[in-house]
């Protein structure tokens, strides 16, 4: 019987149809988006259980977890990724002698944290990219938050980042409660996720990309992101956009659609969502939020 559905921003237990996903990825499988009637948040649901969720990201064209550069695509992802990584850092670079990136990857932006001259600490789930982030960022990556706090207990960090993870995790509320925890009085916590009310989620509907599912178990938007925050103990400092989110996930978007001329239709798309971003219309397809300790 499936269980009834419950907001962790706000506890409602009212959700909308919003319509059906497909997993494009691994599956092929439909899941359902709905939406919380009271604050907006939409979730994938139902989505599978916690010890079955790991198969669902075995697929060799699953871009966060290999360094491989063989197709266009990958080429100009990796071209894109540096451009995010002294972006990223570049954010971080104030905040601290420490810091810690939960869902590391390979480990890119770590080893450029270090390389800036902060000790740094990773999380990672999968084996295979903890594996190459510890020999690329020379630094011990672990392979989930509760072994990083039992065996780091009592050390506090500047800054922690989670970039496009806290959307993947089953009780993010709990972990972002546990995340402050691990915070040094004024620390830094900066979630980067996408937003569902962007102009490209809303063009793209059902077949928008950047719900992922059932990878993706939940799709922010700026007040929900910052409810729950707020209410584990954390202020909003700034909200900053992620230029290329647009254009990586609307070319992605096309061609799940299998549409003549992706590349170009998606990058049409992503400088349409953009100049709705710049000029208030809507969100960023994506947004860096960069939140501290009270």
């Amino acid at each position: 019987m499936e269980k009834e559905a419950i907001c962790k921003v706000c506890g409602s237990n009212s959700f909308l149809d919003v319509f059906q996903v497909k997993d494009t990825l691994v599956s092929g499988n439909y899941f359902n988006i709905k939406e919380c009637e009271k604050c907006g948040l939409r979730i994938t649901y139902p989505y599978p259980e916690a010890s079955k969720l790991g198969s669902y990201y075995l697929s060799k064209d699953y871009i966060s977890h290999t360094d491989r550069k063989t197709t266009f695509f990958e080429k100009l992802y990796g071209f894109v990724k540096k451009y995010a990584i002294k972006k990223k850092v570049s954010l971080v670079k104030d905040f601290g002698t420490n810091a810690l990136d939960m869902g590391c990857g390979t480990g890119s932006f770590l080893e450029a944290l270090r390389n800036s001259g902060k000790k740094v600490y990773g999380i990672e789930p999968d084996e295979g990219a903890r594996a190459i982030a510890v020999k690329k960022a020379g630094c011990e990556v672990y392979p989930d938050l509760n072994m990083y706090l039992n065996l780091q207990a009592g050390l506090l960090m500047d800054c922690i980042t989670l970039w496009h993870v806290l959307e993947h995790i089953p009780d993010f509320d709990l972990t972002i409660l546990k995340l402050v925890n691990a915070l040094s009085e004024g620390g830094k916590l900066l979630i980067a996720v996408p937003m569902s009310k962007s102009y490209d989620a809303a063009y793209y509907g059902s077949n928008w990309a950047a719900y992922d599912v059932p990878r993706h178990l939940f799709h922010f938007n700026r007040e929900t992101l910052k409810a729950i925050c707020e209410k584990s103990g954390l202020k909003l400092i700034s909200h900053n956009p992620m230029f290329f989110d647009s254009f990586y996930v609307s070319i992605l978007s096309e061609r799940s659609k299998k549409r003549k001329f992706a590349f170009l239709r998606g990058s049409w798309i992503g400088l349409v969502s953009n100049l709705y971003a710049l000029f208030g219309v809507s969100p960023y397809s994506s947004e860096i939020f960069i939140f501290e300790k009270k």
